[in-house]
C-alpha cells in the first residue's frame, strides 16, 4: 500500500522536528556551527582514534612520555566505606606512574562511613583529603584548589578508569590544542543485580553506550562521568569548575567547547573507556533516567533553570 505524499511530509516533519528536540540542547550556538563541522569531521583519521593507552608490556618503552603529574580529584557524598574503599583499590591498580599522581579526596558532607575507607585501604598513590559544602561544583572546585599536578582528572567515585590512564592523559594533553580530554563512555556490567542481569536490560545499556559515545565525540559533549581532565593551565584559563550544585559538568564542557570550537581547539573524547557504575539505571530505569536527563539539560539550556531547582527535584 503506497502512502500519499501528505503523509510522508508528516513523518519527516516529525522527525526532524524529534530530531531537534533531542540534540537541541546539546548543539553548540549555531554561530559556531560551521566551526562545529570542520573541526569534529577532519579528525576521522586522527590520532584520538589509535589505541592510545599502554599496557604492561609497553610502558617500559614509552620513554619519550611527557612527564606531568596527575591530580586525581573525587568527591565523595555517602558512598559508603565498603564501596568507596574497592574504588579506591582500583584506582591504585589502574594507576602506573603512582609516584607521578596523587589523590585528592573530597567530602562533601558524608554523614555515614564513607570517609573510613580511608583507614582500610593501603595505597601507593600519595593521598589528600579536603572539605567542601553540599554541591557538585563546591566540591571540584576545592578538590581543584588543593591540587598540585599539571593535569587535573575530575573522576566519579564510582568510575572505573583503563589501565595506564594517567600516560595516555600525559600522551593526549601533550598537544596544546587539546583544551579537555575525556574517555569512551561504558556502564559496568560486571556487578549487577538479578534484575538487571537479564539480556534485554544489557541490550538496552550497550544502546545507550553507543549514543552517548556519538554525543559526545561528534558533539563535544562528554559528561563528568566519562572522567574530564584538562591541564591544569588551561583549568585556570577558562575560569575554572563554577559552584553549582548541579550540572556542573554540563556547564564547565560547554564553556571548554564554545572556546575550542572559537579558538581551534577541540575536545579529546580517548578510545579507552572509562566505566560508570550502572546503579542508577537498575534504580530508575534506561528510559525515565534518559528522560529526566535530557529534561535537567533541556531545563536548564532552554528554560534558564537554575541548577539549584534541578538539584532539588532530583535529591528530593
Amino acid at each position: 500500500m503506497k502512502m500519499n505524499s501528505s503523509i510522508i511530509r508528516r513523518i519527516v516533519l516529525g522527525g526532524v522536528v524529534g530530531t531537534g528536540l533531542y540534540f537541541g540542547p546539546f548543539l553548540p550556538n549555531p554561530i559556531l556551527w560551521p566551526n562545529a563541522v570542520l573541526n569534529v569531521f577532519p579528525h576521522r583519521n586522527h590520532k584520538h582514534r589509535q589505541k592510545l593507552t599502554l599496557g604492561p608490556e609497553e610502558v617500559s618503552q614509552n620513554a619519550e612520555m611527557p612527564v606531568s603529574k596527575v591530580s586525581i580529584i573525587i568527591p565523595v557524598y555517602n558512598e559508603g566505606a565498603i564501596n568507596f574503599g574497592k574504588s579506591l583499590e582500583r584506582l591504585d591498580i589502574s594507576t602506573h606512574g603512582k609516584s607521578l599522581a596523587e589523590v585528592v579526596i573530597v567530602d562533601a558532607g558524608c554523614s555515614d562511613d564513607t570517609m573510613a575507607a580511608l583507614d582500610s585501604v593501603d595505597l601507593k598513590i600519595p593521598l589528600k583529603v579536603t572539605k567542601s559544602s553540599s554541591g557538585r561544583g563546591q566540591a571540584l572546585s576545592a578538590g581543584a584548589e588543593r591540587a598540585t599536578g599539571d593535569i587535573l582528572l575530575f573522576l566519579h567515585a564510582d568510575t572505573v578508569l583503563p589501565y595506564g590512564y594517567d600516560d595516555t592523559l600525559r600522551q593526549n594533553l601533550a598537544d596544546k590544542s587539546v583544551l579537555m580530554s575525556a574517555f569512551s563512555f561504558e556502564i559496568n556490567k560486571e556487578n549487577l543485580n538479578e534484575d538487571g542481569s537479564n539480556s534485554s536490560f544489557v541490550n538496552s545499556l550497550k544502546r545507550l553506550e553507543f549514543f552517548t559515545n556519538i554525543r559526545a565525540r561528534y558533539l563535544w559533549l562528554p559528561y563528568g562521568d566519562q572522567a574530564l581532565a584538562m591541564r591544569k593551565s588551561a583549568y585556570k584559563s577558562i575560569g575554572g569548575v563554577r559552584n553549582l550544585k548541579m550540572m556542573e559538568d554540563f556547564e564547565m564542557v560547554s564553556r571548554v567547547r564554545r572556546i575550542a570550537l572559537a579558538s581551534g581547539g577541540r575536545i579529546e573524547i580517548l578510545p579507552d573507556k572509562a566505566k560508570c557504575s550502572a546503579r542508577r539505571w537498575e534504580k530508575n530505569g534506561i528510559v525515565r533516567n534518559s528522560i529526566l536527563n535530557w529534561t535537567f539539560v533541556a531545563a536548564y539550556v532552554w528554560g534558564g533553570i537554575s541548577p539549584d531547582k534541578i538539584f532539588e527535584y532530583y535529591y528530593r
